[in-house]
């Protein structure tokens, strides 16, 4: 059994954006985005 991720430590995505992240990994894609996973999950957590 694998284990899920919590739901204070998720971003949402397309389907499209999720193959892209497992192609070229977290660290690319969030370069090649500009995104911030850290702040996004902080930021989704406080709403």
């Amino acid at each position: 059994m694998t284990q899920r991720a919590s739901d204070y430590a998720v971003v949402p995505m397309t389907r499209a954006e999720r193959r892209e992240y497992h192609d070229i990994g977290r660290e690319s894609f969030a370069t090649k985005c500009g995104l911030d996973f850290v702040g996004l999950c902080n930021e989704l957590r406080e709403e």
